[in-house]
């Protein structure tokens, strides 16, 4: 009896680690990979000692840990290709101090900075109009495709560098009276973290700006406002009209994270076209809005 649960345990351990081993962070594997060892060996030493007194039963073994395995993997390889819970309600925001500096926040649809798992994946495959669907038993090994694109692109994204050059470039332009962050529709770190720190720091005005057409005006970027619970604290949120920024990207967001689907690299950013001009001057247009409509400023359209 006790080589039967033996067994089903090394079957479901093994069938387990092996769907995280195809789609975990690559900082995940030694430990998955002496799991996947460990399971599997116990197991198959196991149904080969059956196996060397009764062949028959040797073979009972085999198909067993085999099932299990088959059983766990498929259960695993379902739930990383569900897309992950909404976004929680940020708490209550108790601002200690107020800061007169103006708040602006870009926001980026594109890739996440790293692969850090397959949940960000999972909601793009299921959200996407172009991406092309595999059967859900597959996808563990289709987000291991994404971690190889990103290990060859020496495991960041140069999108996040483009990012990161960017907001510099905008703090020198705009001076002291702004405090430039980033945030990501999809993906870390969200637009309500972003927009409840500065909450939290005391500033009473942000314009939230959307770089690139495609994710705009998106329901999504009204929940994360709504979800931050700024406007609670006192803060006024300006959602100015976006930044097509695709010159600057390489590509369009959805274009880029459909490659990376793919296993592909998607084109490299033009630093050459990086869109400060065009943010300074929206970040400007979102300020005379909000002074011409002091009551009515939670969203600055052209």
């Amino acid at each position: 009896m006790w080589n039967r649960v033996v067994l089903l345990l090394s079957g479901v351990a093994f069938g387990w680690s092996l769907v995280h081993y195809a789609s975990a962070p690559e900082e995940d594997f030694p430990a998955l990979r002496w799991g996947l060892i460990a399971s599997g060996g116990i197991g198959l030493v196991l149904a080969v000692v059956i196996g060397l007194s009764n062949p028959v039963a040797g073979l009972l073994a085999l198909l067993v840990l085999g099932l299990s395995a088959l059983v766990a993997y498929a259960a695993n390889a379902k739930q990383v290709s569900r897309p992950p819970a909404p976004p929680l309600l940020h708490g209550a925001i108790t601002p200690q101090t107020q800061d007169h500096r103006t708040g602006l926040i870009l926001v980026f649809g594109g890739e996440p900075a790293r692969y850090e798992g397959p949940a960000f994946w999972a909601w793009w495959l299921k959200t996407s109009p172009s991406a092309k669907r595999a059967n859900w038993f597959l996808n563990p090994w289709r987000f291991g495709r994404i971690r190889r694109a990103y290990r060859a692109m020496g495991g960041a994204s140069p999108l996040q560098t483009a990012i990161e050059g960017l907001i510099e470039q905008l703090k020198g332009a705009l001076g002291e009276g702004y405090v430039v962050r980033y945030a990501r529709l999809f993906a870390s770190p969200p637009v309500r973290d972003a927009l409840a720190q500065l909450a939290e720091a005391g500033l009473t005005r942000t314009i939230v700006l959307p770089i690139a057409q495609a994710f705009a005006y998106s329901p999504a970027l009204n929940e994360q406002v709504a979800l931050s619970r700024a406007r609670e604290a006192g803060m006024r949120v300006i959602i100015a009209p976006p930044i097509a920024a695709e010159g600057w990207l390489g590509a369009p967001p959805a274009q880029r994270l459909d490659a990376l689907l793919a296993g592909t690299i998607p084109p490299p950013p033009n630093g050459e076209a990086a869109p400060t001009l065009e943010i300074i001057q929206a970040v400007e247009h979102a300020e005379r809005a909000h002074l011409a409509l002091p009551h009515a400023s939670e969203a600055a359209h052209g």
